[in-house]
């Protein structure tokens, strides 16, 4: 039950990856900034300008700003997902495995 908890869990965060908007200008570092949790079917392509000024903080044009997976914080989370089930599968077979004391 556990194993399927899990699964079901890196499923619903594989097809609801972490975002990030990435700024890339010619005269500026590139900079990116979380940009949320959406589906990976959806467009998420940023188009007001004002609302990225907002998050970068610089003049930014939606045709300098672009949008990718956050592969690092998704790699986190599927990691934790593991440990966390590593930890309880371990921790109920141990449990089960003690003779009953009467």
């Amino acid at each position: 039950m556990i194993l399927g908890v899990a699964a079901v869990v890196i499923a619903v965060m594989t097809i609801f990856p972490p975002w990030v908007f990435v700024l890339q200008r010619p005269e500026l570092p590139r900079v990116e900034r979380f940009a949320g949790y959406y589906p990976i079917w959806q467009s998420n392509t940023p188009t007001d300008q004002d609302a990225l000024t907002r998050l970068f903080q610089v003049a930014a044009r939606p045709s300098f700003v672009s949008i990718r997976i956050d592969t690092t914080r998704l790699g986190i989370q599927i990691v934790a997902v593991l440990l966390v089930t590593l930890l309880l599968v371990v921790l109920l077979k141990s449990r089960n495995a003690e003779p009953e004391k009467t």
